[in-house]
């Protein structure tokens, strides 16, 4: 198994010429502000609108997402740290940043709407929705990895980043799992 740094800041992210930067967004990127009511103020609405819209899946997700998040909105982790780590990505050779989210393709237009609260273009960026594929799976299924030296991964779940070290076995990785400042 790789190891795994643990960060609180995208500053300490090493990135040398022709590195992939693989972030996750929920926890990592973005967090949500809730509090102990959320899940329950979630599901109150998800329940409401999943039976006003006859049962139709996306439909409720959608409408609850938005009201959800309207009373609970995402924010960013570490802003600066990820304006200056996106900076050395942008101005070294050959680096690329792809966001990889356990998020349902689905939700792409609300990561979408969460990048655009944050200041961060969605279309300059490309996302992986990896939905119920584990990340390491996904990445070696789903991502070509041939033109990178060097694989960095930032996630704040450590299952994913174990994942991530049990699948991408080729190439040198970097594990960061991050946490929230508080």
């Amino acid at each position: 198994m790789d190891l795994v740094s643990v960060i609180n800041s995208f500053d300490l992210v090493d990135i040398v010429p022709r590195t992939l930067v693989l972030c996750d967004i929920d926890d990592t990127l973005l967090y949500s502000t809730e509090d102990e009511n959320a899940r329950a103020v979630y599901s109150r609405i998800y329940h409401h609108y999943f039976n006003a819209t006859n049962l139709n899946y996306e439909a409720a997700t959608k409408i609850t997402d938005n009201l959800y998040y309207s009373k609970y909105p995402m924010r960013p982790t570490d802003a600066e740290g990820f304006e200056r780590m996106l900076a050395k990505i942008r101005q070294t050779e050959g680096c690329e940043l792809i966001f990889l989210t356990a998020r349902n393709p689905s939700t792409v237009d609300f990561t979408a709407a969460n990048f655009e609260q944050i200041g961060l273009n969605p279309e300059e960026h490309m996302i992986h929705f990896s939905d119920f594929m584990p990340k390491g799976q996904y990445t070696k299924s789903q991502i070509d990895l041939s033109p990178y030296k060097k694989v960095v991964f930032i996630d704040d779940v450590r299952e994913n980043l174990q994942n991530m070290g049990m699948h991408i076995r080729n190439i040198p990785l970097d594990l960061y799992l991050f946490r929230l400042r508080k």
